[in-house]
């Protein structure tokens, strides 16, 4: 918002109104700047949570039955070997 200044202004008013306006501009970059702030950190743990990695089962010949027991739905993820 522009600060208005009547041309009947004196100086001291000129200068008090332009402090006033300056003090209300960097309270709002303050109150900004905190909310980027946490904002930061909420992407920051987001990002973090997608990158966690949830330990997968090897399955082999040997364990197959045992872990699987047919009554389980079970997914399988094929490595590239490159």
């Amino acid at each position: 918002m522009p600060v208005v200044i009547p041309e009947s202004a004196g100086v001291s008013q000129t200068l008090n109104r332009l402090r006033a306006a300056q003090s209300a501009f960097q309270s709002r970059c303050r109150a900004v700047t905190e909310t980027l702030q946490k904002m930061a950190k909420y992407i920051a743990a987001g990002i973090m949570g997608l990158f966690a990695t949830a330990e997968g089962l090897d399955l082999t010949p040997a364990n197959f039955e045992a872990e699987v027991k047919g009554e389980k739905n079970a997914f399988v993820k094929f490595l590239a070997p490159w």
